[in-house]
């Protein structure tokens, strides 16, 4: 538990060599950290939309495109930590496959790991469908200050 405080700062998944380790950690991680995290981003598209006013659609759109990633650097980090769970949950299954039994301790953990599997998967589809929509309206804007700027170098005196 000595790199709680670097690994909640640092905002990025930490590889453990325990499962009981990552059990241990994946409450704070994902809880603290996935799941403040969305109101951040809420919050940031707010402040990005409140501001458009006073901007370009270009620079909204580049706001945009920086918290877009930011989420994508968040959903790396929580697919690596994915991936060290199912490395886990692998090990575990090859010693069940050679003893053919768990220990208790190890047949609990492997439940929580598996429940802790299934949260960080369904953590990964809301990201994953949150970063297409923050790439649907970061589109968007570009698409708006693309427009804007043809419908302003229009020279209609040009059409008599």
């Amino acid at each position: 538990m000595k790199y709680l405080k670097k690994f909640e700062s640092l905002n990025e998944a930490k590889m453990f060599d325990d499962y009981k380790e990552l059990i241990a950690h994946s409450k704070k991680y994902l809880g603290e950290i996935y799941i403040e995290r969305p109101l951040e981003w809420k919050k940031k598209i707010k402040d990005i939309i409140e501001a458009s006013g006073n901007t370009s659609f270009y620079n909204t759109s580049l706001a945009l495109r920086n918290l877009s990633d930011e989420v994508r650097k968040d959903f790396t980090n929580l697919q690596n930590f994915y991936e060290d769970i199912n490395a886990h949950i692998k090990e575990l299954d090859e010693i069940y496959q050679k003893s053919e039994q768990l220990s208790p301790e190890d047949e609990k953990g492997y439940d929580e790991l598996e429940k802790i599997e299934s949260q960080t998967s369904n953590y990964i589809d809301f990201i994953e469908q949150y970063i297409e929509d923050l790439d649907k309206i970061t589109e968007s804007f570009i698409n708006i200050d693309e427009t804007v700027r043809h419908l302003l170098k229009l020279d209609f005196k040009s059409f008599y």
